[in-house]
């Protein structure tokens, strides 16, 4: 795979973060999400002065995209700044606060997996051999194992990211996989291979995201991804099971709405800044690859045609509410044609 340099995701970062539409709806997004999060994933939610947290997430997000616009003219700066205003970085920059540390830990530990499993339950129950793929430090397929024991698990990655603790529960195998090679295949083949928020960062070449599924095909019989996606009015009208679900999202989630009402191009930019800022800032992994390969859904399900993979059922999960990062995703279900 041919990483993204970090000169071409500074440029492209600042073409979207240079659209005022999309800077000022990611600002008021990411200000109600990190407001949200904290005063419900907080461990001692209850005690807090809501008022002050909401000052101390407004003078956060106010700097960060202060110091973002004082360089926008000079995109090589970018990731210096990033690794700057970063929340894990030593002397750290003293806008971020205890209360976001604390919520963001217990968001992490305690409440996060179990979100993400809501999404996948329905498949799973029907499985019998589950793989990660693009697993990262293990956590997800580990605790799908915990809560699955049945199921024989498994994840794959490029590298080695495991935690020591998932190292020693064994609870799954693992396999060191680069499926943007020919030679990837594993030794079993599954039921259902998961890629969760994976696809997006692989290419913005629809060759070589196609490739990539390809070889991914020859170990499992289907896909279970979570992706974020744009949508154009025609999208919205595609014959696919589960495609109401947008309406669903629309009615119950203003930000979601909000964000529909936007041309395609500023709904692009806007993931643009999310995805950039959500990875580097509060999680801590500037040097993530960003492609930015965020597409349409009607992009994505030709994409997946040409892998080999048709859509068979889809959720809109929109702006999840009490998430931290919220984007424009939706759950599909893929099997081989």
């Amino acid at each position: 795979m041919k990483q993204t340099s970090k000169s071409e995701t500074a440029i492209e970062f600042f073409k979207a973060f240079n659209n005022p539409d999309a800077r000022k709806f990611v600002l008021w997004t990411m200000q109600k999400n990190y407001l949200e999060g904290i005063l419900y994933h907080h461990p001692n939610a209850s005690t807090l002065d809501h008022e002050a947290i909401k000052s101390k997430v407004q003078i956060l997000i106010k700097v960060i995209f202060s110091e973002l616009l004082s360089i926008s003219d000079n995109p090589e700066s970018l990731y210096s700044l990033l690794i700057q205003l970063g929340r894990k970085v030593d002397n750290r920059q003293d806008f971020w606060f205890q209360e976001f540390d604390e919520a963001y830990d217990n968001y992490k530990s305690q409440s996060k997996l179990p979100i993400m499993l809501d999404i996948f339950s329905n498949q799973l129950a029907t499985l019998n051999s589950v793989i990660d793929i693009g697993c990262g430090g293990g956590d997800f397929i580990n605790f799908i194992a915990q809560k699955y024991p049945k199921i024989q698990a498994a994840g794959a990655d490029v590298l080695d990211w495991r935690s020591q603790s998932v190292q020693d529960e064994q609870l799954f195998d693992f396999y060191l996989r680069d499926f943007n090679k020919s030679d990837s295949e594993l030794p079993d083949s599954y039921d259902a291979g998961i890629l969760h928020a994976v696809l997006h960062h692989i290419s913005s070449d629809d060759a070589v995201l196609i490739s990539y599924l390809q070889n991914i095909a020859v170990s499992v019989n289907s896909l279970l991804v979570v992706e974020d996606i744009l949508y154009a009015q025609d999208d919205l009208k595609l014959d696919i099971k589960g495609i109401e679900s947008i309406d669903t999202c629309r009615k119950e989630q203003g930000d979601f709405n909000q964000f529909l009402e936007l041309d395609i191009n500023t709904q692009r930019d806007i993931i643009i800044i999310l995805d950039l800022l959500s990875n580097s800032l509060a999680i801590g992994v500037p040097d993530m690859n960003f492609p930015f390969g965020a597409r349409r859904l009607t992009d994505w399900k030709n994409i997946f045609i040409n892998a080999g993979f048709k859509i068979t059922s889809m959720k809109c999960l929109g702006f999840q509410p009490n998430l931290f990062h919220r984007m424009s995703q939706t759950y599909l279900v893929l099997e081989k044609l």
